[in-house]
């Protein structure tokens, strides 16, 4: 990730909030709303820029440079109210606390620390202020964020932006004051020289000095009197409005370093001054994290432990930690080296704290891990920790146990542990997430470590036959795109596609980056038809990345002829299950290398494959939520749904539907709930984007009960903050108060598809949950989940049994206004079975 320095005008901000935000103040009656405002600004703009390194610059209460050039700078402005002034060291205080390095300078204004840090910083720069004179630090590397309403909204400036707006460039902006003046800091510019005269005579002539130097060419008038008559201000005016990018700094850039939020040092803050958003915002118990005791103990001492009803425990490279409350961590120390005297071999204790730990409820993080690695630890009763993060949080991008634990301000122990445990139990009751965690996530995880020990049979040579045929294909391809380019080169090689294509081959160039000439995808889609060699190119990347990834990568991870997938229960923010090493949700639907592929997925001796695929799962979810009357209607009479879609649409017979028309129809179903656009459904269909835009208007009109979902769900959304699925889970949605347009379009989106889509994998699961109940005892085995599919390996004699309660249990697995209908199909590979 690039570096990213996040420039902050302190005193800007501290304005803003202050005015913006209703009187707050903490325990001990001190004004916060200031500071509070700050801090809401902070946090969601390092969520929205990812910055590296962040300064915050403050103006200090005595004259500047600028005060020897005027004696009246600044003059006349207003006194800063008392209860925002001392809020100024609180916020200092509380920046130092959370690791942001703060910055002021005497005889220079904020204004010049964060010009000087832009203009040496040598990376991408965001300014961060509401001051409009800022803008003129606009450059190639630097950008500028505006405040506007409240606390939440901002402008982003770019060089771009600023010239659409105002028809300057940011050297301009000195030249604009010089005119007009800064009634805010008292510089007079020209008297009686508005903004509007100003632009009109930086448009024409440009700058200050070139308007003087043509001033015999305006028309005499009362403007040219007042222009000769304020020269000399015009020059101090415009001088005085000039930052100053040269400040003797004694900080390097290294001092500004930003390595992230850490909650143990969030906590403190948040809770001297009462803000307990934050605490919800970072997922910080309410509590400051207490510092554990630690008593070492030995494999003959556990036996003292055998009336606890509960345990946490961690395995930890350098000890065994376990706790029976949230004071006391006992551990027994692990030999590091063959040379280590002071600790124990993990083999020698395994067995006696298994069977300390046999009749307790356990508390542990990543159960599923912890079972594959040492089975002698694995239990019946156990309460995850990292899956209940996850579930009360999904948002998250990691869910290891030093990332829990640091958003947690705990320490990694198993009394912190044990600490998360306690919160976390409260909260999933607060957060009304019993059923989700109790009932669907918990019960899964032994149903996905089953799924992984049992893996999926895969022929080897199948895959090895399958390698050959591609890799001669991809022979064929290569002499082909040689050929038509006039020469040999690295075809994988995004330079020299590049040179090929724009440069030899002349072909009109779609996009660029910093790097040079775009080749992805949508520039190859743009250039078919505009010379043979694209389509010869799309095809070889396609076949070289699945051959890569489902050929040679699976040939790579067979164990015994079974591929053991891993499933990530905590990896979407949705609910919906993943896999790696390898990842099988990838693999492509419908195409002929993605049908040879599923064809080497075969049955073991014995077992037949069944799989079971549930029906636009998706649309009757949106069908039954939504409350829609055409949509209901059309799943109970059994309907073409992408049929009924375009019959509705285009007001005709739906026996008169094309297939393209119904094609188009589908589009518009799987897309309206992912907030489909006019452009997207038009590159998705080859439809014009107004014929685009046609087909989701009429949709909107035809399926009122989809349209008033979507307003409804957005604005509840935004109310809330969060969205939830018809069995409760919860996703928190940020980005919809992000004053950034399309981070906040992307906020709606995922308010839009999330109760949708995660209601589906709730069903999914629970699916999963009952089949694998109803196989236990059986012969046959639940061997793999991807997207709306469960497959089973069906003994001999055991087959129809297992259809038949594949068909009971996915289908009863929700009550739903429509169906939910699961094909299901058999054969001796996945490609048969489908």
């Amino acid at each position: 990730m690039a570096d990213v320095l996040l420039a902050i005008d302190g005193n800007s901000l501290m304005h803003r909030a202050y005015w913006a935000l209703p009187q707050m103040s903490d325990a001990k009656g001190r004004p916060t709303n200031a500071v509070y405002g700050f801090l809401t600004m902070l946090f969601n703009i390092v969520d929205e820029y990812r910055p590296t390194y962040i300064a915050v610059a403050f103006d200090m209460h005595e004259k500047t440079f600028r005060h020897e050039q005027y004696a009246e700078y600044k003059a006349g402005r207003q006194k800063t109210p008392d209860d925002l002034n001392a809020q100024f060291p609180m916020l200092k205080e509380a920046l130092f606390a959370i690791g942001i390095r703060t910055v002021e300078l005497a005889g220079y204004e904020a204004d010049d620390i964060l010009g000087t840090l832009a203009k040496t910083a040598g990376m991408r720069t965001y300014i961060f202020t509401g001051d409009k004179d800022e803008l003129q630090l606009i450059s190639d590397d630097t950008c500028v964020v505006l405040t506007k309403k409240g606390v939440s909204e901002t402008a982003l400036m770019t060089g771009r932006s600023l010239m659409e707006s105002m028809g300057l460039a940011p050297a301009q902006i000195t030249d604009l004051k010089g005119l007009m003046g800064d009634a805010s800091d008292n510089i007079p510019g020209v008297a009686g020289i508005g903004e509007k005269t100003a632009l009109k005579l930086l448009h024409q002539y440009a700058t200050v000095e070139n308007l003087y130097n043509h001033i015999d060419e305006l028309p005499k008038n009362k403007m040219l009197e007042k222009l000769l008559a304020g020269r000399d201000s015009a020059f101090k005016s415009k001088e005085l409005a000039t930052i100053c990018t040269d400040v003797p700094l004694a900080e390097i850039l290294a001092d500004f370093a930003f390595p992230g939020f850490d909650t143990a040092k969030l906590a403190p803050v948040f809770q001297t001054y009462g803000f307990r958003n934050f605490m919800k915002r970072f997922d910080i118990e309410a509590k400051a994290a207490a510092h554990t005791q630690s008593k070492a103990v030995s494999p003959d001492e556990l036996g003292g432990f055998a009336d606890a009803v509960e345990c946490a425990f961690l395995l930890l490279p350098e000890k065994l930690s376990f706790a029976v409350d949230a004071k006391t961590e006992y551990y027994i120390p692990l030999r590091q080296t063959l040379l280590d005297e002071g600790g124990h071999d993990l083999s020698e204790i395994l067995e006696p704290f298994s069977a300390m730990i046999a009749d307790k409820r356990c508390v542990v993080h990543d159960e599923k891990a912890l079972r594959h690695s040492y089975p002698a630890l694995a239990g019946k009763d156990r309460f995850d920790t990292m899956v209940a993060a996850w579930a009360l949080n999904p948002s998250h991008a990691k869910y290891d146990i030093e990332s829990v634990m640091k958003r947690a301000g705990l320490e990694v122990n198993a009394a912190g542990l044990y600490a998360l445990y306690e919160s976390q139990q409260k909260e999933i009751e607060e957060r009304e997430l019993e059923f989700i965690y109790y009932d669907v996530e918990l019960p899964l995880l032994n149903v996905l470590y089953s799924m992984e020990e049992n893996g999926f049979y895969v022929s080897r040579n199948e895959l090895f036959a399958l390698g050959e045929k591609y890799s001669a294909q991809i022979g064929e391809l290569t002499q082909k795109i040689y050929a038509l380019a006039d020469g040999e080169f690295n075809i994988s090689s995004t330079k020299q596609l590049a040179e090929v294509l724009f440069e030899r081959l002349k072909l009109p160039v779609v996009k660029k980056t910093k790097t040079g000439y775009s080749t992805d995808v949508e520039v190859l889609e743009k250039l078919i038809g505009k010379h043979p060699v694209i389509a010869h190119i799309m095809e070889y990347r396609s076949i070289t990345k699945l051959k890569g990834t489902y050929i040679d990568g699976l040939l790579s991870l067979i164990r015994n002829g079974y591929i053991h997938t891993t499933f990530l229960q905590t990896a979407t923010a949705t609910g919906r299950l993943s896999s790696v090493e390898p990842n099988l949700q990838n693999i492509p639907i419908k195409s002929a290398m993605a049908d040879d592929i599923r064809r080497a997925f075969i049955a073991p001796e014995g077992m037949t494959i069944v799989s079971a695929d549930y029906s636009q799962i998706e649309l009757r979810i949106l069908a039954h939520m939504a409350e829609d009357e055409n949509l209901i209607g059309a799943f109970l009479r059994g309907e073409d749904i992408h049929a009924r879609t375009a019959a509705e649409i285009l007001d005709k017979d739906i026996e008169d539907v094309t297939k393209s028309e119904r094609a188009n129809a589908k589009a518009v179903n799987f897309g309206i709930v992912y907030g489909i656009s006019d452009f997207g459904l038009a590159r998705n269909t080859g439809l014009s984007r107004k014929q685009a835009a046609m087909y989701i208007d009429r949709y909107l009109e035809e399926f009122s009960g989809v349209r008033r979902y979507m307003e409804d769900i957005k604005e509840s959304a935004r109310r809330q903050g969060f969205v939830r699925t018809m069995f409760g889970r919860i996703r928190y949605i940020p980005e919809l108060s992000s004053g950034n347009y399309n981070i906040r379009a992307a906020g709606e989106r995922a308010a839009l598809n999330t109760p949708i889509q995660g209601t589906a994998a709730d069903i999914m699961k629970i699916a999963m949950n009952r089949v694998a109940g109803r196989l236990r005892g059986m012969k046959s085995k639940l061997v793999l989940q991807v997207h709306d599919e469960l497959i089973v390996y069906a003994a001999r004699g055991e087959e129809g049994a297992v259809k038949k309660l594949l068909k009971e249990e996915m289908e009863g697995a929700a009550k739903l206004s429509v169906p939910l209908t699961a094909n299901i199909a058999s054969g001796e590979n996945w490609l048969e079975a489908k």
